[in-house]
């Protein structure tokens, strides 16, 4: 036998809301890591490996780049996937011409929003406006990214308790 809806228990209706728009919600926002995808993490360990002493680096600059970029949800905007490129770049050891071998060698498998966001960081660093470490935090003047840089301010705290 059949309840009628204003027979069911209070908040039932709401939770099967919630319910649905939750399930909604995480289908939209999961990760790169669908067939596409992966397909690009594929095709970039099919190539055949870089050249000259810092080979391995810059093989290991191109794929954390790319499997960053997998990690991000779906609905990650543009400035996000730069911010990922550029977090990336930061943390390698690599020389300036390096670093842009390995990204060179990530946008030859991106798609369009990864490549996006690749050519602008190496577009920076051909003009020398990329700025890494704490040094990227500083001069907000210098980027030619969309994202708004950051800017350190200065403070004073009184830990004291007085």
């Amino acid at each position: 036998m059949k309840r009628p809806i204003s027979k069911l228990p209070q908040g039932w209706v709401f939770t099967v809301c919630a319910a649905a728009l939750s399930v909604a919600t995480m289908s939209a926002t999961t990760a790169h890591a669908d067939s596409v995808t992966m397909n690009m993490s594929q095709r970039l360990a099919a190539l055949p490996p870089s050249i000259g002493p810092a080979h391995l680096m810059i093989d290991v600059l191109a794929k954390q780049v790319v499997d960053d970029y997998i990690q991000l949800p779906t609905i990650a905007s543009d400035d996000d996937v730069e911010a990922g490129v550029v977090y990336a770049v930061s943390q390698s050891k690599l020389g300036q011409d390096d670093k842009i071998t390995g990204l060179e060698r990530a946008a030859r498998v991106a798609d369009a929003k990864l490549l996006k966001a690749i050519e602008a960081v190496i577009a920076a660093l051909k003009s020398g406006k990329l700025k890494t470490g704490t040094a990227g935090t500083v001069d907000g003047n210098t980027s030619d990214f969309s994202v708004p840089s950051v800017n350190v301010g200065g403070g004073s705290s009184n830990y004291s308790g007085n």
